[in-house]
């Protein structure tokens, strides 16, 4: 494989790794490390292209050395969301594309599909969702789940993907990064939109109770980022949205709210405090 530039980006073929597992080798799931974007099969080995945006943020944690999916990869091992029920706001969304047939019908996107709590349910509903992810772990559990759905996974950074949609799904994973991060991921998804798609987003409400300990390293607009220094997510910094920032953001990518966001809170055990969400569902015009 020869070397790839374009005037945004840095790319190199790199040699990842070894694998012999049976379903990622007989299908066309990605078995790529995060940033990786292309990947090729060569008795066994996995070839993958990596793509470096100059304009990009840090994917690596201040001092840390922890990446996003570094993390999701331990939580998943852990067992994060394993038994759990999917969120309520999937049935929103597959009432709101129900009403929508053309869309309905169309190929859609979930960025950040991690282990598949809410994109399995999507899927039995009969949608037809490519399931993006950082995570090999979130991805390699899904597929051992469905192993029919191993060909419509694929991992990589939702940044560095490239598609059209009908619609796109984002369930805590805007959240990501800081402010001017979260703007990208706005922004890409209204571009990967075709015309009348719909974009369905759940992210951390500014009003949340940050109990774990956290460094505070930007506000904007009344909402903010931090750096979490304990917890599940040390060394990730993860914006809070508020209100009226979430509907600039929205605006500013081109996009319109389809309804006003709602805020979803729920109490924390142990006197811990709450912790809110925002869902919203937003329409690129046709």
């Amino acid at each position: 494989m020869g070397e790839l530039r374009t005037p945004n980006s840095q790319r190199r073929t790199i040699l990842v790794g070894w694998s012999d597992h049976p379903v990622l080798q007989q299908t066309n799931y990605w078995c790529l490390p995060a940033g990786h974007t292309h990947c090729g099969w060569h008795n066994n080995y996995i070839y993958s292209t990596k793509t470096t945006s100059v304009n990009m943020q840090p994917t690596i944690s201040e001092g840390l050395g922890r990446t996003i999916a570094d993390v999701w990869d331990e939580e998943y091992r852990g067992g994060r969301y394993v038994g759990d029920a999917p969120l309520e706001f999937v049935k929103e969304i597959v009432i709101e594309l129900g009403k929508n047939p053309g869309i309905h019908h169309s190929r859609g996107l979930y960025a950040g599909c991690g282990n598949g709590r809410n994109y399995l349910k999507l899927v039995r509903a009969g949608l037809d969702v490519i399931g993006l992810d950082v995570s090999a772990a979130g991805l390699e559990q899904i597929a051992a789940r469905e192993p029919s759905l191993a060909t419509k996974l694929v991992h990589g950074d939702f940044l560095d993907y490239h598609g059209r949609f009908g619609f796109i799904v984002a369930i805590q994973s805007f959240q990501h990064g800081d402010a001017f991060r979260a703007g990208e991921y706005f922004h890409k998804a209204s571009g990967m939109l075709a015309d009348g798609g719909l974009l369905f987003v759940r992210v951390n409400a500014a009003d949340t109770d940050v109990y774990r300990a956290h460094r505070v390293v930007e506000r904007a607009n009344g909402g903010f980022t931090v750096l979490y220094e304990d917890g599940p997510k040390r060394g990730l910094h993860i914006h809070f949205f508020s209100r009226e920032e979430l509907e600039e953001t929205v605006a500013s990518s081109g996009l319109h709210m389809k309804h006003p966001p709602k805020k979803v809170t729920t109490q924390r055990p142990g006197g811990r405090g709450s912790w809110s969400q925002w869902e919203m569902i937003a329409g690129l015009e046709s």
